[in-house]
Parts: C-alpha cells; sequence; structure tokens
C-alpha cells in the first residue's frame, strides 16, 4: 500500500495508469467486457434478444415488432406493486436510454455507461412470487437502472409496452452513470 501511496504522490494517475497497464498493479487497471447476464434465466433470453431494434422503431411500425424480443435498457421512473392472484406483479416506466451493452471495470464505481439520450417511456409489468411483495419496495428505487427483456407490442402515444416480459434486471443507481457518455442515434431526443 506504501508504493502504492507513493506511486501515486511521485507520478500522478498518468503514472499511475502506466504502471497499471504494464502489469505492476493488475487489480487497479481499467477495463471493459461485453454485458455478462447475471443469471442462467437472463443468459438464455439475452442470447435470443435483438437489442438493434429501438423504441422508435416500433412506433413507426408497430405490427412489425409485436413477435420480436428486445432487450432494452432504461431508468425506472415510476412503478406500482400489486398482489394478483397467487402472484407479486411490478408495473414499471422506465425511460430508455441508449447502452453500448459493455461493463466497464476500473476505478470508478460505476460499472454501466448509459446514454443521456434515450426514445422515450417504456412501460412493463413483471410478475414474480407473493412472497416478493413485502421486500420490493426495499430493493427498487426511482433512478435505478432497468434492463427489460420482451416483446414491444403495445403503443400508446408515445409510450411502447413491452407485453409479455421475459425477464427484467435491477441495477441499483449506483452501479450506473448517464453522465459520462453521450452516444446513440443522432436524431433521438436529449
Amino acid at each position: 500500500m506504501l508504493a502504492v501511496s507513493l506511486a501515486v504522490g511521485c507520478v500522478g494517475f498518468a503514472g499511475l495508469a502506466f504502471l497499471a497497464r504494464s502489469g505492476r498493479l493488475p487489480s487497479l487497471a481499467p477495463g471493459s467486457r461485453p454485458y455478462r447476464p447475471v443469471s442462467d434465466q437472463e443468459a438464455a433470453v439475452f442470447d435470443r434478444a435483438t437489442r438493434d431494434i429501438h423504441p422508435d422503431d416500433v412506433r413507426g411500425s408497430p405490427d412489425r415488432y409485436g413477435k420480436t424480443l428486445v432487450a432494452w435498457a432504461g431508468v425506472l421512473r415510476s412503478y406500482k406493486v400489486s398482489k394478483e392472484n397467487d402472484a407479486t406483479v411490478l408495473r414499471f416506466d422506465i425511460e430508455h436510454r441508449y447502452f453500448d451493452w459493455i461493463e466497464d471495470s476500473g476505478l470508478q464505481r460505476a460499472r454501466y455507461f448509459l446514454s443521456p439520450r434515450g426514445e422515450g417511456t417504456i412501460r412493463a409489468a413483471w410478475s414474480m412470487p407473493l412472497e416478493a411483495f413485502e421486500s420490493i419496495p426495499e430493493k427498487i428505487h426511482e433512478g435505478d437502472m432497468f434492463v427489460v427483456y420482451g416483446y414491444p407490442a403495445d403503443v400508446r402515444g408515445q409510450i411502447v409496452g413491452i407485453f409479455p416480459t421475459e425477464y427484467v434486471r435491477l441495477i441499483q443507481a449506483d452501479l450506473y452513470t448517464d453522465r459520462q457518455l453521450d452516444y446513440g442515434r443522432t436524431d433521438a431526443a436529449p
């Protein structure tokens, strides 16, 4: 640890980055890798889903994409949890964001770098076991990142509905940022 402190003090961040890349400080080396699903269930859906169709494509031709499994990322704006029959149902709206499907690891806390731009509101619902009802408010917060897999089968005004939803992944707000990289379609709204 003293060597790292001295290295930072003597050579600064650029020097530290050089040492890390040279293999002398491998645990500090920044890096990137393709997005990795967190479960076997997500991996199976991820492998089948397309990531190059976006909400504006669906708005422009809703009948064309209703049977296409998509994977979209975004920021949770609102949600409602209810008990229905023998299930917990989470209904939510997310604000679509362009996502490069890359995980970054390095000195920063954020692993996912969403664009601040996207293509509007997405609405979906996800069923879970009834036992999950009580724990939802502890785990889900407005501002969290969601990755949603499903079929964009419903367009109402500017809202694209994903029904049915095959899988939803929650990524806590402190593990992503949408303030570092600006990318995506050039004609999309900020």
